[in-house]
Parts: structure tokens; C-alpha cells; sequence
């Protein structure tokens, strides 16, 4: 099971601007704003984060974030464990 690829980025997250709430699972979610992984995506997210800083005096968390993406359905045991497949079946998840 090798990922099949990966993303690199840079996130601003602000701690203070209004959260939204997650449809999928409930929780609250951050604004967060992204760039590309690299110098310069650490620098645009940098520049962001002091104009973000310096106009609305809120505190900004950059974070390097990494995507990868991997494909379950060719690894039976692990479809088992998280409940794909025929285990799937048996307590009503479905693909």
C-alpha cells in the first residue's frame, strides 16, 4: 500500500476570525488559508499572516500541511479492519 502521491502546503490559521461548523462531522473549523508548499509559499503565507496580524490584530498559526492520498481497495486485510468490503456489508458502511 505506497500513497500514490503527496501535496505540501503552507496554512494560515486564524485562532480568532469566526469558525464554521463542519456539515460532514460536526466540529468547528478554523479559517485557514493556503499556499504552496516551498520558500516561496512560506514567504506568501508569512506576509499574510503580518497583514492578517497587523489589520485585524488577530493571531495567525502557520502550519505546513501534507496530503497523501492512498488506495484501500488493494489491501483486503485493511478494507477488514476499517469496515470495507464484506465487513462493510456486515455493520452497514457503504464504498
Amino acid at each position: 500500500m505506497n500513497p500514490k502521491g503527496e501535496e505540501r502546503k503552507w496554512v494560515a490559521e486564524c485562532q480568532d476570525c469566526p469558525t464554521t461548523k463542519d456539515e460532514e462531522y460536526g466540529h468547528e473549523v478554523k479559517a485557514a488559508w493556503e499556499f504552496p508548499g516551498g520558500r516561496d509559499g512560506a514567504k506568501q503565507a508569512e506576509q499574510f499572516a503580518a497583514r492578517h496580524r497587523a489589520r485585524r490584530g488577530h493571531n495567525v498559526r502557520l502550519l505546513s500541511s501534507m496530503t497523501m492520498t492512498f488506495d484501500l481497495y488493494d489491501n483486503p486485510g485493511l478494507q477488514y479492519v476499517l469496515g470495507l468490503g464484506d465487513a462493510g456489508d456486515n455493520i452497514g458502511l457503504q464504498r
